[in-house]
Protein backbone atom coordinates (compact mmCIF):
# COMPACT_ATOMS: atom_id res chain seq x y z
CA UNK A 1 0.00 0.00 0.00
CA UNK A 2 1.26 3.66 -0.96
CA UNK A 3 4.21 1.53 -2.56
CA UNK A 4 3.30 4.11 -5.61
CA UNK A 5 2.42 1.22 -8.07
CA UNK A 6 -0.18 2.60 -9.89
CA UNK A 7 1.54 5.65 -10.82
CA UNK A 8 4.46 3.57 -11.76
CA UNK A 9 2.43 1.58 -14.33
CA UNK A 10 0.96 4.45 -15.59
CA UNK A 11 4.75 5.80 -16.57
CA UNK A 12 4.89 2.51 -18.09
CA UNK A 13 1.97 3.17 -20.37
CA UNK A 14 3.37 6.60 -21.18
CA UNK A 15 6.72 5.20 -22.09
CA UNK A 16 4.45 2.38 -24.71
CA UNK A 17 3.27 5.67 -26.17
CA UNK A 18 6.07 7.27 -26.62
CA UNK A 19 7.69 3.87 -28.06
CA UNK A 20 4.63 3.89 -30.67
CA UNK A 21 5.00 7.70 -31.57
CA UNK A 22 8.61 7.44 -32.04
CA UNK A 23 8.21 4.41 -34.44
CA UNK A 24 5.34 5.90 -36.19
CA UNK A 25 7.70 9.23 -36.90
CA UNK A 26 10.57 6.73 -38.38
CA UNK A 27 7.58 5.50 -40.59
CA UNK A 28 8.30 1.84 -39.29
CA UNK A 29 5.28 -0.27 -39.58
CA UNK A 30 3.85 -0.99 -35.91
CA UNK A 31 2.22 -3.57 -34.82
CA UNK A 32 0.00 -2.97 -31.74
CA UNK A 33 -0.88 0.54 -32.45
CA UNK A 34 -4.84 -0.49 -32.57
CA UNK A 35 -4.44 -2.07 -28.75
CA UNK A 36 -5.56 -0.60 -26.03
CA UNK A 37 -3.56 -0.99 -22.39
CA UNK A 38 -5.29 -3.44 -20.01
CA UNK A 39 -4.90 -2.80 -16.85
CA UNK A 40 -5.50 -5.76 -14.01
CA UNK A 41 -6.50 -4.17 -10.40
CA UNK A 42 -8.36 -5.78 -7.86
CA UNK A 43 -11.81 -5.23 -7.32
CA UNK A 44 -11.59 -2.44 -4.62
CA UNK A 45 -9.08 -0.40 -6.33
CA UNK A 46 -10.82 -0.10 -10.01
CA UNK A 47 -12.55 3.42 -9.55
CA UNK A 48 -8.92 4.69 -7.71
CA UNK A 49 -7.22 2.87 -10.66
CA UNK A 50 -9.63 4.67 -13.16
CA UNK A 51 -9.60 8.01 -11.35
CA UNK A 52 -5.77 8.00 -10.89
CA UNK A 53 -4.76 7.78 -15.01
CA UNK A 54 -7.57 10.97 -15.20
CA UNK A 55 -5.34 12.23 -12.73
CA UNK A 56 -1.67 11.91 -13.78
CA UNK A 57 -2.61 11.82 -17.19
CA UNK A 58 -3.80 13.65 -19.80
CA UNK A 59 -2.47 11.51 -22.62
CA UNK A 60 -4.45 8.25 -21.83
CA UNK A 61 -8.49 7.82 -21.43
CA UNK A 62 -9.02 4.94 -18.75
CA UNK A 63 -12.05 3.01 -19.35
CA UNK A 64 -14.23 0.81 -16.66
CA UNK A 65 -14.69 -2.71 -17.59
CA UNK A 66 -16.25 -5.47 -15.69
CA UNK A 67 -17.46 -8.15 -18.74
CA UNK A 68 -21.30 -8.43 -17.51
CA UNK A 69 -22.80 -5.28 -18.39
CA UNK A 70 -22.61 -3.63 -14.74
CA UNK A 71 -22.67 0.38 -14.45
CA UNK A 72 -21.16 1.69 -11.87
CA UNK A 73 -21.98 5.39 -10.87
CA UNK A 74 -19.20 5.91 -8.59
CA UNK A 75 -16.14 5.14 -11.46
CA UNK A 76 -14.74 8.35 -12.73
CA UNK A 77 -14.60 8.40 -16.59
CA UNK A 78 -16.49 6.17 -19.17
CA UNK A 79 -17.27 2.48 -18.90
CA UNK A 80 -17.78 -0.44 -21.11
CA UNK A 81 -21.04 -1.93 -20.87
CA UNK A 82 -20.44 -4.99 -23.34
CA UNK A 83 -18.54 -8.16 -23.66
CA UNK A 84 -15.45 -7.16 -24.78
CA UNK A 85 -14.45 -9.65 -28.29
CA UNK A 86 -12.25 -9.08 -31.06
CA UNK A 87 -14.93 -7.72 -33.10
CA UNK A 88 -15.89 -5.19 -30.64
CA UNK A 89 -16.51 -1.44 -32.03
CA UNK A 90 -13.75 -0.99 -29.08
CA UNK A 91 -11.14 -2.12 -31.19
CA UNK A 92 -11.50 0.03 -34.67
CA UNK A 93 -8.27 1.53 -34.57
CA UNK A 94 -6.05 3.95 -32.77
CA UNK A 95 -6.57 3.26 -29.55
CA UNK A 96 -2.90 2.80 -28.31
CA UNK A 97 -3.31 5.70 -25.77
CA UNK A 98 -7.22 3.71 -24.56
CA UNK A 99 -6.98 2.02 -20.95
CA UNK A 100 -9.15 -0.75 -19.77
CA UNK A 101 -9.21 -0.94 -16.42
CA UNK A 102 -11.06 -4.42 -15.14
CA UNK A 103 -11.08 -6.05 -12.21
CA UNK A 104 -9.29 -9.58 -12.03
CA UNK A 105 -12.44 -11.79 -10.88
CA UNK A 106 -13.35 -10.61 -14.81
CA UNK A 107 -11.00 -12.14 -15.96
CA UNK A 108 -10.75 -15.07 -14.08
CA UNK A 109 -14.84 -15.86 -14.33
CA UNK A 110 -14.34 -15.12 -18.06
CA UNK A 111 -10.91 -16.87 -19.24
CA UNK A 112 -9.59 -18.79 -16.16
CA UNK A 113 -10.32 -22.09 -14.71
CA UNK A 114 -13.60 -22.61 -15.35
CA UNK A 115 -13.47 -21.68 -18.94
CA UNK A 116 -10.30 -23.88 -19.18
CA UNK A 117 -12.62 -27.08 -17.74
CA UNK A 118 -15.27 -26.05 -20.17
CA UNK A 119 -13.43 -26.04 -23.28
CA UNK A 120 -11.51 -29.72 -21.91
CA UNK A 121 -14.65 -30.87 -21.35
CA UNK A 122 -15.95 -29.90 -25.35
CA UNK A 123 -12.58 -30.89 -27.12
CA UNK A 124 -12.10 -33.82 -25.27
Amino acid sequence: MGLAKTVTMIAHMHERIRRIELMKDAGEHITDKNKPILFIVPPSLTRQATRAIKVFSLDLEPFAYYGDGRIRSDIHGKQIKTLLKADHPFFDGGIYRKVIVSPHPTWQSRDGPAKLTKWRMENG
